[in-house]
């Protein structure tokens, strides 16, 4: 790998430090608020386009980017918080509605 190659791995492995964190807090409190799922879509599209420029330049005769084994591992890593952040979304969704709708009917 280039220098250039390496900074942008650790630069990639840096960044991917925040989904762990985040996938973490996930499993902690069971709650996805605050998250946003379209937020985590939309990076996951931004890495699979990184892969497949990637595999453009393979396929145009170059050699194969290391760097393509650090973005399938991001978006891995991402795909996994926005499938925590579908699980955990429902239930928190139904425990503020729920409470709001007792708020109300006490009311009465």
């Amino acid at each position: 790998m280039t220098t250039i190659e390496t900074l942008q791995a650790l630069m990639f492995f840096s960044f991917s430090t925040s989904w762990y964190w985040s996938i973490a807090k996930l499993l902690r409190t069971k709650s996805a608020t605050g998250k946003s799922l379209v937020f985590a879509l939309m990076v996951c599209v931004g890495y699979a386009l990184g892969i497949a420029s990637l595999l453009l330049a393979w396929g145009d005769g170059g050699d194969l980017n290391p760097l393509i084994y650090v973005f399938a591992w991001n978006l891995t890593v991402t795909m996994i918080d926005a499938a925590l952040v579908v699980r955990y979304s429902r239930p928190s969704a139904l425990r503020s509605a729920s409470v709001e709708l007792m708020g109300s009917a006490r009311q009465r």
